[in-house]
């Protein structure tokens, strides 16, 4: 019996701790245990613990912290170009928990059509997926970069280029089209794409191609 009291009042106590341990979530992730920010977008930040209570953040590295209207949510505005930021919850004006965060740059944006990896493919692997897809390789960012245009082009046998510009990702009826006629061997070029990436400008990804057995 006094063992059953025992283990009890460790269950409920440990419990209770484990409830209100304060935690930094990044929420702009696709892994919210990793602790990582990202210089150039904002980070949002929620701060977990014990319900009701109201905590403040401190940044060691000098990045900007932006206090939202949703209690213990912040914005990291500039992140710092360090290497590291230990990022510091207080509580009536005490440090009460800190955790490192890993500064990291946004990686360049991988462009490539369809989930086609291969410098050459098949008419029938390219109208599967008739479509430029856009990616950012080792980034835990939960964006998805839209492209809004991009220009289609070949070399004729005579030294001319055929280009066709295309609205949005998909390939419109004219690309779709003249891919069916191409000869074995063509290589076709992807360019002036235009993105709208993370910070919302729109920016012009270099050009990628692809031969057409």
């Amino acid at each position: 019996m006094r063992l059953t009291i025992v283990c009890l009042i460790a269950f409920y106590a440990f419990g209770a701790n484990a409830q209100n341990a304060i935690d930094i979530v990044n929420t702009n992730l696709t892994k919210p245990e990793i602790s990582h920010l990202y210089i150039g977008v904002d980070n949002p930040i929620i701060i977990t613990g014990k319900p009701g209570v109201k905590y403040g953040l401190i940044s060691s590295s000098g990045t900007s912290i932006q206090k939202t209207n949703i209690a213990n949510e912040f914005r990291l505005l500039a992140v710092s170009r360090a290497v590291y930021d230990t990022l510091k919850v207080t509580l009536a004006g005490k440090v009460v928990y800190k955790e490192v965060f890993k500064i990291k740059r946004i990686p360049d944006f991988k462009l490539s059509v369809g989930n086609i990896q291969t410098a050459t493919a098949s008419k029938t692997e390219v109208l599967l997926q008739p479509f430029l897809m856009v990616s950012l390789p080792d980034c835990y960012l939960a964006l998805s970069p839209k492209v809004t245009s991009f220009d289609f082009y070949y070399k004729n046998n005579d030294g001319t280029q055929t280009t066709i510009e295309c609205k949005g990702a998909y390939f419109n009826d004219e690309i779709i089209d003249k891919i069916k006629q191409l000869k074995a061997n063509t290589k076709v070029y992807f360019d002036n794409v235009k993105i709208i990436g993370p910070e919302s400008p729109t920016r012009v990804l270099n050009y990628i191609s692809l031969t057409i057995r």
